[in-house]
């Protein structure tokens, strides 16, 4: 692999000899040129990605920190880039392959100016001894049913997030529900969330009276809480009656400190409540039948949500359903019918050949279907779609399910020949070019794309605790080279985001980056004496990492050129006279007491980078329009033998017609692997709402000092919608 030293093309304080210096400990953090951010660039860093190096009692976290001035306890950007680089390429020092030193200037140099930016679990934790690299798995079936549960709960419990198949298929795996269970929760009287815990195990409580059951008692680790769901589970998939008795006792109260996460702990009443929950669920299915798609859903959710509720941790989930399984209608409704137990997932309906054979040949039920789908896009931006067909080509065994973001393909262990495996299943592996930090410098282009393959092929040799995802890792070496910053990579060529499909010279650019990809990790492969990748690429939606330089997220266009932003300030805030007397508009918040709204006219920041008739923004690209670019990416980037699929959402009014949305995913449902359609809401005291530029410009005016906040800004926002990963 050659490398190019862009410092001597551009000018750069961060040279080669400034790195060095800093990689070798005889310089500081603060002395590197700084950091480039977005808007709120810092902000999220902070919050997501900066690591302690001294916890509040004042030792040093672990071995992976170098000096700090000691008025310092977290990391700067700088800390992060050197430890993720380091570890990263530890992972094939530790290989007995030594990169070149040349390739980790430029790492260093590409991922401190946001040009190439992993993943955020990548950031957070390469490099910190022990670490779960991995952030979303899916989760698979097996003929021990509790192995989907346990499997899932592990996982979240680590912070990632979870996909899984949940059509009658992979489920009748694990059999029927065959008995019947006794079920009751206790705790000591003298533990502080005594009496929450009765409240949460309302009906199956039992107190000082006698039970004659020996008490399961649930140990205060992660793995006790998934032990008691699975005990729970596995008795409803054991014949006869049984009895159990989960004691609570062992486990902190409400309020304690959780040191993996940081936080602090829920206490014991979510795991009672998810207890009761599931069992009321699993009493209410007949003897000697199979629970149904949606009840093993919901269990999903019960364990999801009570994981949640412990500080810090996230959950993210994706449930995904094949478009023939008796229970798809009930399936498309489900989060708009009972959204209390469906708000910790997305949820998907995957197709396959035989769907697009049967639309073709007028098959009643695949157009019923397809008109759900659409429906359900149209109301409330639910259910996505999966082409498993076109998924599948290149891959060796089952990818019927994904990530929660939808993107990357995910295999299960699991030989449907054999009948043996587990739900132990694969994971994601992600990393970005911000192709609009590049612009039109094609050469440097190439060379981001190969360092980001090789970054995520290295990644692949970082220990994997569960010996059966291993397998598959370390078979497959699943790679997910994404983008960012496409529209302003589009502007800089001179183009609209939508006439990117009819670009000859982009798209061959794209396929280039994507052969680009491929060579770089096959040829480290070779030298590692490994398998190559079976994929290297992958579009997320990169709503998080976009905003540490403030690009646009994945494939999609801003928000708004011009928009009005509103924050929420508490009465008291210190900030908020600032804020009146610079002549915001000030409101009281309709949504908490006691807060007040701030609104602020803010311009796009993309904008001070590119020509205004260049960038369109997302009401602005008709659903037509956007799955058309989608396509043209998959059929080049993520296209052939090499890619995976391609997360993004698709903006459409609030009142479009199911049926004319029913023609345009027909005409492309065929040619993406997956596809999202979200309707703008409108609500009163939104975080953003879209403005012309007058509207702004007058806006502006009636300010009497903007000097208190900055007036650009980036229009990513939200999570889900806006592509901001809740994983870290």
């Amino acid at each position: 692999m050659t490398f190019t030293d862009y410092s001597l093309a551009t000018p750069h304080a961060l040279t080669d000899e400034v790195i060095t210096s800093f990689m070798d400990d005889k310089i500081l953090a603060e002395d590197l040129p700084a950091p480039q951010w977005g808007p709120i660039g810092r902000e999220v860093f902070e919050r997501s990605y900066s690591r302690d190096i001294i916890d509040p009692s004042g030792l040093v976290v672990d071995n992976w920190t170098w000096q700090v001035p000691e008025s310092r306890t977290t990391e700067l950007w700088g800390d992060t880039v050197r430890r993720v680089v380091s570890g990263n390429i530890g992972y094939a020092d530790d290989m007995g392959i030594n990169t070149s030193p040349c390739e980790a200037l430029d790492l260093f140099r590409m991922i401190y100016d946001f040009k190439i930016v992993p993943a955020g679990r990548h950031l957070w934790m390469t490099g910190v001894p022990g670490a779960a690299l991995k952030n979303c798995h899916r989760s698979g079936w097996s003929k021990d049913i509790t192995d989907h549960f346990r499997f899932l709960a592990i996982q979240l419990f680590q912070g990632g997030g979870v996909g899984a198949n949940y059509s009658k298929f992979y489920r009748e795996r694990g059999g029927n529900v065959v008995g019947k269970v006794d079920v009751r929760v206790t705790i000591s009287e003298s533990h502080d969330d005594y009496a929450s815990v009765k409240s949460s195990a309302d009906g199956v409580w039992i107190g000082d009276e006698d039970f004659n059951v020996l008490p399961f008692v649930v140990e205060d680790t992660r793995e006790g809480w998934v032990d008691a769901w699975v005990e729970l589970i596995r008795l409803y998939h054991t014949p006869g009656e049984h009895s159990v008795v989960f004691d609570l006792t062992e486990v902190r109260p409400h309020g304690a400190p959780l040191r993996a996460f940081g936080g602090r702990a829920s206490g014991p009443s979510p795991l009672a409540g998810s207890l009761v929950s599931i069992s009321a669920i699993l009493e209410k299915v007949e003897t000697d039948t199979l629970m149904s798609a949606i009840d093993a859903m919901v269990i999903d959710h019960y364990i999801a949500s009570a994981i949640v509720a412990g500080g810090t941790r996230r959950s993210a989930r994706m449930s995904q359903l094949n478009w023939n399984d008796p229970e798809v209608f009930d399936f498309i409704k489900h989060k708009r019918n009972d959204p209390s137990v469906s708000w910790s997932t997305n949820i998907s309906v995957v197709l396959d050949d035989d769907f697009h054979a049967a639309l073709e040949g007028g098959d009643a039920h695949a157009s019923e279907v397809l008109h759900a789908i659409a429906e359900g896009m149209a109301a409330d931006g639910e259910p996505g779609i999966y082409n498993l067909s076109l998924a599948q080509v290149g891959e060796k065994r089952d990818v019927g399910a994904t990530n929660p973001c939808g993107e990357a393909i995910l295999e299960e262990h699991y030989d449907p020949e054999t009948g043996e495996g587990s739900a132990s299943g694969e994971s994601c592996n992600l990393g970005s070019v911000d192709m609009d930090a590049i612009g039109n410098n094609h050469t440097e282009a190439v060379e981001a794309f190969r360092l980001m393959s090789r970054f995520l092929y290295r990644a692949t040799l970082a220990p994997i605790y569960d010996a059966d995802q291993a397998e598959i890792e370390f078979r497959n070496r699943r790679l997910g080279v994404g983008i960012m910053g496409f529209q302003g990579w589009c502007a800089s060529h001179g183009i609209k985001l939508t006439e990117f499909p009819d670009n000859e010279d982009l798209l061959k650019k794209m396929t280039e980056y994507r052969l680009a990809c491929r060579d770089a990790a096959d040829t480290l492969a070779e030298e590692l004496d490994l398998p190559a990748p079976i994929k290297v690429t992958a579009i997320a939606p990169t709503g998080s990492i976009a905003q540490l330089r403030g690009t646009t997220a994945g494939l999609h266009p801003v928000y708004a050129r011009y928009f009005i932003r509103r924050i929420q300030y508490a009465d008291t805030a210190p900030t908020l006279q600032d804020m009146i007397d610079a002549g915001y508009p000030v409101e009281d918040s309709i949504y908490a007491a006691h807060t007040k709204v701030v609104a602020i006219p803010v311009k796009d920041i993309i904008l001070d980078r590119h020509a205004e008739e260049l960038i369109e923004q997302s009401d602005e690209v008709g659903v037509g329009s956007f799955l058309a670019v989608q396509a043209a990416l998959q059929d080049t980037f993520c296209g052939g033998l090499d890619g995976q699929a391609i997360s993004a959402t698709a903006q459409i009014p609030p009142d479009t017609n199911p049926d004319l949305l029913t023609e345009t995913l027909y005409e492309y449902v065929h040619r993406i692997k997956g596809a999202t359609v979200f309707p703008a809401l409108s609500r009163p005291q939104q975080p953003i709402t879209s403005v012309s530029k007058g509207e702004w410009a007058i806006a502006l005016l009636e300010l009497s000092n903007s000097s208190t906040i900055s007036l650009h800004g980036d229009s990513n926002d939200g999570e889900c919608v806006g592509g901001a990963c809740p994983i870290r």
